[in-house]
């Protein structure tokens, strides 16, 4: 189990469920908008996280599969998508550079993380 610390919330994936705990009890543990969770990001300073989805298991051809959670799993936004009619995200981490967002169509966007817009593409494949 990877456990991600944000603010003063852990937050880790189990059995696919977004678990979020505080001190040693469990705040919230579901999945929300009722997808699958691959993987999650606390955000440093806030108590949200973001969280990514299992985009294989959608069966669309744009999924917007990278959202902002609050502890109690709501959803605070999606993500915008690069254009193109193929699309979902496939890996996401925070560095330096801010929050990266690897498409399926082999593009690194960069994704505000107070709105979820893209503010920069660079098409890596």
């Amino acid at each position: 189990m990877n456990v991600m610390r944000g603010s003063q919330y852990r937050y880790y994936v189990e059995q696919s469920d977004l678990v979020v705990a505080a001190d040693s009890a469990i705040v919230w543990r579901g999945r929300p908008d009722g997808m699958a969770v691959q993987k999650v990001v606390p955000l440093e300073r806030s108590p949200d996280a973001i969280v990514l989805f299992e985009y294989s298991q959608s069966g669309k051809n744009r999924f917007q599969n990278l959202v902002r959670c609050r502890p109690d799993g709501q959803i605070v936004w999606k993500a915008e998508l690069p254009a193109g009619d193929i699309e979902a995200y496939v890996d996401v981490e925070w560095n330096s550079g801010g929050l990266i967002g690897s498409c399926w169509s082999g593009r690194n966007v960069v994704v505000n993380s107070a709105t979820g817009q893209i503010l920069q593409e660079t098409f890596v494949k």
